[in-house]
């Protein structure tokens, strides 16, 4: 089972086989390096993240600086790693 299908089972708790492969079979592996981006600002959120490696910086820039709004690491919690990139599908987003 990949790491991605144990992480869904565990924060959804009962998914059924065929539901599980229809969730995964909807992601698509993707490197992004360092100094790249996942979302621009301006563009519109149509996916979901799930860092397999490394950190996944969102913040915002001002004026004077960049703020971090959100660090995702590899998954140790629920609660970081798989989240959606836009409080609502559609809505314009910040950098990712």
């Amino acid at each position: 089972m990949s790491e991605l299908e144990l992480y869904i089972k565990s924060y959804f708790g009962v998914v059924s086989e065929n539901d599980l492969k229809s969730i995964v079979s909807l992601f698509n592996s993707k490197t992004i390096l360092k100094g790249e981006y996942f979302l621009k600002t301006g563009n519109k959120c149509d996916k979901l993240s799930f860092v397999q490696s490394g950190l996944l910086r969102i913040f915002v820039q001002t004026q004077d600086k960049e703020v971090t709004q959100w660090i995702s690491e590899k998954v140790s919690c629920p609660e970081i790693g798989l989240h959606k990139s836009s409080v609502k599908y559609g809505r314009k987003n910040r950098e990712i």
